[in-house]
């Protein structure tokens, strides 16, 4: 029994002196595109491609640190949040291209990928989702001019606008011709009994009547003149602030630096050259589908200044990444024309059957509900 109990205790002692090996740090990519994921040179980073290669063994200039990367942003902040609700431990890995990251954590080269990562049926095929922490829709990055003076005419030209100046000119005839017919006979001075020099004062008293001036020269003294009258100024109280209202907001629109109205929707770019960034299947799809002629660029400011140059008509991307962009540099001539119908969700990328997939979830819903996702986007979107 002695020799049992000294076997116990030695065994005892031998599982607490050994050492309790820590679960492995999760492999995080992140693919870096603002403000869902924004790159400061402040700490460390690992290069992907270091996952592709066999460790070595250890030496001293292995403990260096192979970059010098701080990540912030939407996606992030909402990762490192669940990171910490959950006590995961994680290193980041920049990934360059959608893709290339999608299809590395499908061999399990990384354990999550994080960013803007649309959730398409293509991609659910090869790896999991979470729930969509964020949705957003594709935009136009297009030149933006001052209008010249044919543009700040032109809107005043169209069909609308002349209708309703010839609309206002014949009610404004037809008033006249009442108040000639209740008044030439009792007010000759004022209204000729002669039809067109009548109407013709009569046509001039309504319209200072209409604009509320009013200067006094004419005034109708039979009491169904007094009243058409009366009634007038009312009608035309509401007539020149619609007209008013009208104009101002088809001058605003004039001034503003407006795209040009051919490039509204993904139909409107057919046969047209738009640069994508590389590294989509996604964009690539769409290029496809609506047969717009691609120009692959490696970097949003590559494709800007494929656009400057004039290789490409606009950029597409996400309204919310285009928009940062200009919201970053407010003096640039350009702007950006949303695409309501093409309707995106982000959500952070897992293997199939991975076993945080439900956590994840359930930590994104919790932080729907109690705001916490909210009070982030709010904080990277004005």
């Amino acid at each position: 029994m002695i020799h049992s109990l000294i076997g116990a205790v030695i065994g005892g002692l031998l599982l607490i002196a050994l050492p309790v090996q820590a679960s492995p740090k999760l492999r995080v990519g992140v693919y870096v595109s603002p403000p869902y994921v924004i790159e400061n040179q402040v700490l460390t980073v690992n290069d992907i491609s270091s996952l592709n290669k066999p460790s070595p063994s250890p030496k001293s200039s292995d403990q260096q640190p192979k970059g010098t990367t701080k990540f912030d942003g939407i996606s992030i902040e909402i990762w490192q949040r669940i990171a910490t609700s959950e006590n995961l431990e994680y290193e980041y890995y920049i990934v360059k291209e959608v893709d290339t990251g999608i299809n590395q954590v499908a061999n399990g080269t990384l354990d999550l990928l994080v960013g803007p990562i649309s959730i398409t049926p293509k991609r659910l095929k090869k790896v999991a989702f979470t729930q969509p922490y964020y949705s957003s829709y594709l935009a136009l990055l297009v030149p933006s001019h001052p209008p010249n003076l044919w543009q700040l005419i032109h809107p005043f030209l169209q069909r609308g606008a002349l209708l309703t100046v010839l609309g206002l000119i014949l009610l404004l005839f037809l008033v006249a011709n009442i108040i000639w017919f209740v008044e030439h006979k009792r007010n000759p001075e004022q209204f000729p009994k002669n039809y067109f020099k009548g109407v013709r004062e009569a046509f001039w008293f309504v319209s200072v009547t209409t604009t509320t001036v009013g200067y006094g020269d004419k005034v109708p003294v039979t009491a169904t003149g007094r009243f058409i009258t009366h009634l007038w100024m009312w009608i035309s109280l509401a007539i020149t602030s619609s007209i008013t209202a009208g104009l101002v907001t088809t001058f605003t629109l004039a001034l503003t630096q407006q795209p040009a109205k051919e490039l509204s929707n993904l139909q409107d770019l057919q046969n047209k050259k738009v640069a994508l960034l590389a590294g989509s299947s996604y964009f690539m799809n769409l290029t496809s589908e609506y047969k717009i002629t691609p120009v692959l660029a490696n970097s949003l400011y590559q494709a800007i200044n494929l656009m400057y140059s004039g290789q490409v008509e606009a950029v597409l991307d996400s309204y919310r990444v285009l928009k940062y962009y200009l919201d970053e540099n407010p003096g640039v001539a350009l702007t950006t024309v949303p695409i309501y119908s093409s309707f995106l969700t982000y959500g952070f990328v897992l293997p199939q059957n991975s076993p945080l997939l439900n956590k994840l979830n359930i930590d994104i819903l919790q932080m729907q509900q109690d705001k916490t996702i909210s009070n982030i986007i709010d904080k990277w979107i004005e």
